[in-house]
């Protein structure tokens, strides 16, 4: 969108989220496209791809002012920009310092960090750079970048920005940033929905593998805050819309996101879910609400409002099920089930439902159970949280189409609710 035609869809759906954790969501704009972008000061039209790419991603592309204007779109959200690195030679440093102060005129305060370049490491292989390009060439070229968009563009800010810790940066860089992060993809070329996306065994371990790495940065480091930079189910992205587009990686996204957020002990302090507009898991397209945005709208309720809210995970030692308990004040609040057992529309008998008994603390009078569900884990719609479904229809704003939230009341200290295979509740309690 722009100033004459602002996106509404896309406001509406991240107004959406904000409305049930009370804070608009950080946009991150960056990745492998945004490291083949160069900034057109003359150039009329938001944005033009020059060249395909490979994997959805366009190989060349240039923006102009007007694509700047679609910040406004978001005004209350806090913005990650990444500059071009890619780019070799003069040039490349022109580029980078445009960019990086067109960004600032139309972000202003609400400019988070600058990133410097995207997975890097994987320069060599995209031939990006020469075989025998080394950590230390990408620090001299990351270097080179900050020190000159610190001088020309950031110092003597009117926003109040650092101009030394305006940058996000990669967790094995010790520098001028003030996040660190990595890329984190759980699957690739042989996707599958139960053996990866609905198995919690299999998405705990994809996240244990950051906590050496936590572990160092929180010894050496422990000031600098760490982000889950740029993620979401696989890193292919395309073709595989049978996987990643259906309802079951909606349900991936809750557990993935709450266990996530229990490791801000180790000072993870925020998740970007990767989007594209050719991507099979977005969130959403421009036509189209996909299911994995169901399963953020969980996330974002579960967490609610409240900056206390804490989370952990129950250990019930099953790959296919998964519980959490958050706590607001160091008080339980809620329950989080989500029923990783497969289930598709197409499955030749019926839908399995699993019983539970859920402790609650004195004082607990009853509970609202709200439920994320869908036809079936292959499934692209007839999908609802809450009995709400959003589309493009109505311009990204939710509409009520089932009545299947419930209001339930203990006995003897617990709450008894049954949870359908590929399904999701949230069990908030009230006194």
């Amino acid at each position: 969108g722009n100033l004459t035609m602002p996106n509404l869809f896309t406001r509406n759906l991240m107004q959406g989220l904000a409305n049930l954790t009370g804070k608009s969501p950080y946009i991150r704009v960056g990745g492998t496209s945004a490291d083949r972008t160069n900034y057109i000061a003359n150039q009329t039209t938001s944005l033009i791809i020059l060249k395909d790419g490979e994997n959805g991603i366009p190989a060349d592309l240039t923006i102009g002012p007007t694509f700047f204007e679609g910040f406004h779109n978001f005004p209350r959200s806090k913005f990650h920009f990444l500059l071009n690195l890619a780019q070799t030679g003069p040039n490349g440093l022109i580029h980078a310092v445009a960019e990086a102060k067109i960004a600032l005129q139309y972000i202003g305060a609400n400019l988070a960090s600058f990133e410097i370049g995207n997975e890097c490491n994987l320069y060599s292989y995209m031939s990006i750079r020469p075989a025998n390009y080394t950590q230390d060439d990408y620090v001299a070229e990351w270097r080179t970048i900050a020190r000159a968009v610190t001088k020309e563009v950031l110092v003597g800010n009117p926003y109040g920005i650092n101009p030394w810790t305006a940058y996000q940066g990669l967790v094995y860089f010790v520098g001028d940033f003030g996040d660190s992060g990595f890329s984190v993809y759980p699957a690739g070329p042989n996707p599958s929905r139960q053996g990866i996306f609905m198995n919690h065994t299999f998405t705990a371990g994809t996240l244990a593998s950051l906590i050496p790495s936590l572990s160092y940065l929180a010894s050496t480091n422990p000031n600098l805050t760490f982000v889950i930079g740029e993620t979401n189910s696989d890193y292919i992205n395309i073709g595989n819309d049978f996987y990643v587009s259906a309802f079951g990686n909606a349900l991936w996204t809750c557990d993935y996101m709450l266990y996530a957020i229990p490791n801000a002990m180790q000072n993870i302090t925020r998740v970007y879910m990767h989007q594209g507009t050719t991507f099979g898991y977005s969130d959403f397209t421009p036509t189209q609400v996909r299911p994995p945005f169901y399963g953020q709208l969980l996330v974002a309720s579960a967490l609610g409002t409240s900056p206390a809210t804490q989370i952990t995970p129950l250990d019930l030692g099953l790959w296919n099920l998964s519980v959490y308990a958050l706590y607001t004040a160091s008080e339980l609040s809620k329950y989080v089930i989500i029923n990783l057992d497969e289930w598709n529309a197409t499955t030749p008998y019926e839908r399995p439902i699993r019983s539970f008994g859920l402790e609650v603390p004195h004082g607990v009078v009853g509970a609202c159970v709200e439920v994320l569900t869908a036809p079936g884990a292959d499934s692209m719609s007839g999908i609802t949280w809450a009995g709400i479904s959003w589309n493009v229809r109505s311009d990204g704003l939710g509409a009520v189409v089932r009545n299947d939230t419930k209001v339930i009341v203990p006995t003897k200290g617990r709450l008894h609710i049954t949870v359908q295979s590929t399904e999701a509740v949230v069990v908030t309690l009230t006194k």
